[in-house]
């Protein structure tokens, strides 16, 4: 996810300073950052992160029952949870994204999704997530906004031919 104009910050493996650079992006008494642990013996430190008056409180507590309810001995990185927590109904498209920017993760928060982080993973889990978020880049938002719905676009179109072009079966 590395961009040339913009903040060239990242996340790192420990969950107090990837909380703490949400809090300094989102300076706001309504960003709330809730802890949890995950795995019988590791008993990992989680957050849940989100903005109480826009995110939507049955999507946390949906979040908050799917990691209290793993039966695990451990949980290791955010990629491992992601895969345990994601709805496993439409393979084609997920519904959880991982990045390990910041600035990402806070645009997200102010659209009234929910953050994860995970204790000793450098990436965050951003939930939910829609065909659009995997198109859309970090970059996008310094540049001028007819060029970069057109960068979308072209992404999008891309994304299309790569699904329906016919493959050569060798």
């Amino acid at each position: 996810e590395n961009i040339i104009n913009g903040p060239q910050e990242a996340f790192v493996e420990n969950i107090r300073v990837n909380t703490s650079l949400l809090r300094r992006i989102i300076n706001n008494e309504n960003l709330i950052i809730e802890s949890l642990e995950a795995g019988e013996i590791t008993k990992t430190p989680i957050a849940i992160c989100y903005m109480q008056n826009i995110t939507n409180p049955e999507l946390v507590k949906e979040i908050k029952y799917r990691i209290k309810n793993l039966k695990l001995d451990s949980v290791l990185s955010s990629g491992q949870l992601a895969q345990l927590i994601e709805d496993n109904e439409r393979i084609d498209i997920p519904s959880l994204l991982e990045t390990e920017r910041p600035d990402k993760c806070s645009k997200f928060l102010m659209q009234g999704r929910s953050i994860i982080l995970v204790n000793g993973s450098p990436y965050a889990i951003i939930a939910p997530a829609i065909l659009i978020d995997f198109i859309v880049s970090p970059e996008d938002t310094n540049l001028q906004p007819l060029f970069a719905n057109f960068l979308k676009l072209l992404r999008l179109l891309a994304y299309f031919i790569t699904l329906l072009a016919p493959r050569n079966v060798c």
